[in-house]
Parts: C-alpha cells; structure tokens; sequence
C-alpha cells in the first residue's frame, strides 16, 4: 500500500509542479499591448479563475510533498498521528487537485459546474467506498490488517524491542 500512495503523490507533485511552471492558457511571448513576457495568460484574462487556480496547484502540490515525505520514513505506521495526517495530506492533495483542474480547464460557468459537479460525485463516491471497506471489515476480521502486516513482524517486533530499551534507560536516568 505504500509504494502505490507514493506512486500517487510523486504523479500529483509531478502534475502539480508541470502546471504551476506552464499554467493553463501558457504564457505572454512578449511585452506587446501592455503585458509582460513570461507572465500568466489566465491572470491577464481571468483573475479570478487564475487565483483558484494558482491557490489549489500550491495547495496539491504541498500535499503530495508531506505525503513523500511521510512515507519515507520506515516505522511510519507505527505511529497513528502519521497515519492521520497521512489521510489528511491525501484528501487535501487530491481535493485542490480537482480544483485546480476545474478552475484551469474551462472556459465558461457551465464547464465549470459539470467539472465541480463530476469532482463532487467522485469525491462522495470515494467517501462512500471508504465506509462501506470499514463498515465490512468490522464484521471480517481477514479484511482488516494488523499494524504487524502492513509494516512486518519482525519491525514490529524490533520497534517493541527498542521502546522497552528506551524505557528501561529512562527509569535508570530518574
């Protein structure tokens, strides 16, 4: 499960990234009729779609880089902080991703209400599929993996192993 979140967050960084240096529309060529080479066609002609765009981009691509570097760490399933914060990241990254998309793509309202709309079902869709896997794995027991099958037994074991070490120095130190 790892690898594929990671998977997902260096696509999302990669995405993000890629439109923040071309965003949607591309770029004046040139100082003609008051504009500035290089500057953002979109901000010119839309301001307003521009800095939804520009805010969610940020936003996803921020995300997707706290989830990278959450998963770096090896024991990050240990702790449940991480794991909260890791959904946290996922939805926010995956969430401003569709923002930014729908604030990018379209050109009038009623674009912009199909792209919303579409974003909203498939988010609700995804909520939904997440209850129903944790409302069945309340009743099957085989469906839901102990901490010990996500990260292994034996750094399980290890982690235990160096918590009673930690713990037993500490009550020597006092």
């Amino acid at each position: 499960m790892r690898g594929w979140i990671m998977v997902v967050a260096v696509l999302v960084a990669s995405v993000t990234y890629t439109s923040g240096l071309n965003p949607p529309g591309g770029l004046w060529p040139d100082d003609l009729n008051g504009h500035n080479a290089g500057s953002a066609i979109l901000h010119d002609k839309s301001p307003h779609r521009y800095t939804t765009f520009f805010y969610a981009n940020a936003t996803a691509f921020m995300a997707s880089l706290v989830i990278i570097i959450l998963l770096m760490n090896e024991t990050f399933y240990c702790d449940h902080s991480k794991v909260v914060m890791l959904n946290i990241s996922m939805v926010l990254g995956l969430v401003s991703l569709m923002i930014a998309y729908a604030a990018g793509c379209t050109r009038e309202v009623s674009s912009s209400i199909y792209v919303i709309v579409l974003a909203v079902v498939v988010l609700l869709f995804v909520i939904y599929s997440a209850r129903l896997v944790r409302f069945l794995c309340i009743f099957s027991t085989k469906c839901c993996p102990r901490v010990e099958d996500l990260v292994g037994h034996d750094l399980v074991h290890t982690l235990s192993a160096e918590q009673e070490k930690h713990d037993m120095s500490r009550s020597l130190s006092i």
